[in-house]
């Protein structure tokens, strides 16, 4: 376990990532985290959910392009007023990306209660690097989220922790993205981690 601040300017985050992972950053400032994806040349684009509404199944796809996304759980899920989320408590929310292309991910992810309100409450964000950032949400505006310097991020998972004394439905109301948008702009976010790893050292 590691515990260190994601950038000077932000509030300390808790991260469970083994030495063998790549180096990920993690934000809870959805500016500070438009800025420093820029700074690596990444390309920003944003989703929300107000579009979705009504039932579906596991499995189903959304984004376009280099973003294009599945998700899945167990349960399928159910979407109302802006807000995706699981159609089950406790059940996981697991966004695949289609493409390697994606370097930084982040969005509004909170649990909600039967009744489709926020439930203030704790959850866990976790990247496929592994990296994972336990935080309290207690609003719709909370923002978590990773840019990785080494590797693309293929998929990431929102869900609950603990246990709230209320039953918890993982929800999503939006997300953003950094994307490579050259070949070239890799060798920046490698030169990035390598940086990174000599300062600590």
């Amino acid at each position: 376990m590691k515990f260190f601040p994601t950038l000077p300017v932000a509030a300390i985050a808790f991260m469970m990532t083994p030495a063998s992972m790549g180096e990920v950053i993690v934000f809870d400032n959805a500016a500070i985290f438009l800025n420093v994806s820029q700074m690596f040349s990444l390309s920003a684009s944003s989703q929300n959910f107000s579009s979705y509404d009504g039932g579906y199944s596991s499995g189903m796809t959304g984004g376009f392009g280099s973003t294009a996304w599945t998700a899945t759980n167990q349960t399928g899920f159910v979407a109302q007023n802006g807000i995706f989320s699981t159609l089950g408590a406790a059940d996981p929310i697991t966004f695949t990306f289609a493409t390697a292309d994606v370097f930084a991910v982040g969005g509004n992810f909170f649990n909600r209660d039967s009744s489709f309100e926020v439930l203030p409450s704790i959850i866990r964000v976790t990247v496929s690097s592994g990296a994972s950032y336990i935080h309290y949400v207690g609003s719709q505006e909370t923002f978590s989220g990773f840019i990785s310097t080494t590797e693309a991020i293929q998929s990431i998972t929102v869900a609950p922790f603990g246990s709230s004394g209320t039953a918890a439905f993982s929800a999503v109301s939006s997300m953003s993205f950094g994307v490579v948008p050259a070949p070239g702009a890799i060798a920046l976010l490698v030169v990035a981690g390598l940086v990174t790893r000599r300062r600590r050292a």
